[in-house]
């Protein structure tokens, strides 16, 4: 395990690298990666080498339940059917390709091929979704790659799961394997949604942001270490435990509850996935030297045969599967694969590899059955860092022109969504005020002041909606907001004055900063 100054470094590589990402608005995941890899190529950096069950317990947890907790099970549910098709038939049949092209044209025996398909299985949305988000392309696109992400991280994780008991047994059986996969899987599912009920059930009983957000690290351990104790699938277990919160967050959860949380698991995700790639890099050079009789050149070429046949598998895979399902995908519930080409375009060019890949590769076991040495085990490793390392880098950087040139860049129409949403909220409070006035006692002074800032934030919604007079409109709303920023900044000066002069306390000062700060936030 690396020590304390070690990881103080890495941690501040990575905030130097991601400074340098948003600088050059390259998604931070493409920046991390090459500089893991720049890390390893200079003199006197220290070679790690990382327990392999120290990876998948310190950083799968809470990577995976993050990632659950943000999604919407509502949009998971209704888009279920192409969710599955990418999460599960793609990562299976990448598994089959990859291993095959691994034993093929790299030489890898069954076993490693495998466990090299599992590691490559599952996609990364990180850097896609940051992309597709800035350029405002249609947000299917986005809500498709993460549910995709979500849970085909638990089906690769899991075919990689059993694919390390034939690593570590002396015989394996494939339909043994088979009967393991749906155990596993099943089990893990099963105890994840447990642990993430009597979560949020206790949760819903307080009201303390940070005792909650302690339950909630709490659950994704929890839910990981006791389907992992029963031999089930963890990654599965952690991942059900995040979707049961994210279901419930909205009738267990405090605004601040929320908003505490959001930030933390943001940061949590931001660091975790940094070390990730920091340590990966650290741990190539070790990889690199237990690679015995292979040239350059030929890992070089083995390297793109596995590259071309994941990109090119998940590309066609885009259009010949919802073609071939088309008599039956209507009878199925949820969303289908099939959309516009140009979208199918970009579903198949954003499966970058990432972290869990990388967290995956890492934690392949030194010694295998007879406790013998995995001398195989390096050659796996670079393979996976090599492969997430180009698709990343590639894919990060060609993705936002591919994007352009497709014409999905679609900004104002993402705009002019949000911007209706947040104009039904509020009539529906309006109308709310309406049903109040009617039935209980409020003052005339109270009603008028309330329906006055919801009236103000709908008309101005309604201007923006609006074409006629838009130009004249939209240059009243910049002034307003120029205004409105210049009244902030002097009620913070004021602030600063009040903290100088000692002139109240502390945390009544600490508490009108973060009100400035939301509505900061709100008026951007």
């Amino acid at each position: 395990m690396p020590n304390m100054e070690l990881i103080i470094g890495l941690l501040g590589a990575a905030a130097i690298l991601s400074g340098l990402a948003r600088y050059l608005s390259v998604p931070y995941p493409v920046v991390l990666v090459i500089g893991g890899a720049v890390l390893a190529a200079i003199p006197g950096v220290p070679t790690v080498q990382i327990a392999p069950d120290v990876v998948f317990l310190v950083f799968l947890p809470p990577l995976l339940y993050a990632a659950a907790l943000t999604s919407s099970p509502a949009e998971l549910r209704h888009n279920a059917q192409a969710i599955l098709l990418l999460a599960v038939g793609l990562v299976l049949a990448t598994v089959g390709v990859v291993a095959a092209v691994a034993h093929l044209a790299a030489g890898l025996p069954w076993r490693f091929a495998f466990a090299l398909g599992a590691i490559l299985g599952a996609t990364d949305p990180v850097a896609a979704v940051a992309i597709i988000r800035r350029l405002g392309a249609p947000q299917r696109i986005a809500t498709l790659l993460e549910g995709e992400a979500l849970v085909n991280d638990g089906t690769a994780l899991t075919v990689f799961k059993v694919s390390l008991l034939a690593l570590t047994a002396h015989s394996f059986s494939p339909l043994h394997g088979l009967l393991q996969f749906v155990e596993v899987s099943a089990g893990g599912i099963a105890i994840g949604a447990g642990v993430g009920w009597i979560s949020a059930l206790i949760r819903g009983r307080m009201d303390d942001p940070n005792l909650e957000t302690v339950i909630g690290v709490l659950t994704a351990y929890t839910s990981y270490i006791a389907a992992d104790a029963a031999g089930t699938s963890g990654v599965l277990a952690a991942v059900a435990a995040g979707i049961v919160t994210a279901q419930r967050s909205t009738r267990i959860f405090s605004p601040g509850t929320r908003l505490r949380s959001s930030a933390f698991w943001q940061v949590a995700s931001f660091l975790l996935n940094a070390l990730l790639f920091l340590l990966i890099g650290l741990e190539l050079r070790l990889a690199i030297s237990g690679i015995h009789h292979a040239d350059a050149a030929s890992l070089a070429w083995q390297t793109a045969a596995l590259i071309a046949a994941a990109v090119a598998l998940r590309c066609a895979w885009m259009f010949l599967v919802p073609a071939l399902l088309a008599p039956v995908r209507r009878r199925l519930p949820g969303g289908g694969l099939r959309s516009a080409w140009r979208e199918q375009i970009v579903l198949g060019w954003s499966g970058m590899r990432g972290a869990l890949s990388l967290a995956a590769a890492l934690s392949l076991p030194l010694i295998g059955a007879g406790g013998r040495h995995l001398s195989q085990r390096p050659l796996v490793v670079y393979f996976a860092f090599a492969v997430t390392f180009i698709t990343l880098v590639l894919g990060g950087l060609t993705l936002a022109p591919l994007i352009r040139r497709l014409g999905l860049g679609q900004s104002e129409r993402r705009l002019r969504q949000a911007r209706e949403a947040r104009l039904r909220v509020i009539r529906a409070a309006l109308t709310r005020l309406d049903q109040l006035a009617e039935r209980e006692p409020v003052s005339d002074g109270t009603l008028a002041r309330l329906r006055e800032l919801y009236e103000g934030r709908a008309e101005a919604l309604e201007s923006m909606l609006s074409e006629e007079g838009a130009p004249d409109r939209a240059e009243h709303l910049r002034e307003q907001r120029r205004i409105h920023q210049l009244l902030l900044d002097a009620e913070r000066e004021e602030l600063r004055e009040l903290s100088r002069q000692r002139a109240a306390p502390v945390d009544v000062l600490r508490e009108i900063e973060r009100d400035l700060d939301l509505e900061s936030s709100r008026l951007r």
